[in-house]
């Protein structure tokens, strides 16, 4: 299982649909989506992870809610984890 999670309530039909291909070209993998509020995202992922809760992949924001995170040290490129 591969827990997302994004900001874009607005778009969750969308990314179900995504996850619903991926997932029928990657039966091994099953994406969990959750949105939360776009105005309380930033606190409850900054929460999660000093809390080493978490999720898998994180929607992040560009400029300074992107660059946050990045240095906090909890964020590893994806192809890295990947390959690895």
């Amino acid at each position: 299982m591969l827990n997302f999670w994004s900001w874009r309530t607005e778009g969750v039909d969308a990314y179900e649909d995504l996850f619903k291909v991926s997932e029928t070209q990657n039966p091994d993998i099953d994406v969990v989506h959750t949105a939360h509020r776009n105005t309380e995202y930033n606190t409850i992922l900054a929460a999660a992870l000093n809390r080493g809760s978490g999720t898998d992949v994180i929607m992040a924001r560009s400029y300074g809610g992107f660059k946050a995170f990045a240095q906090s040290g909890y964020m590893q490129a994806l192809m890295t984890f990947c390959q690895s």
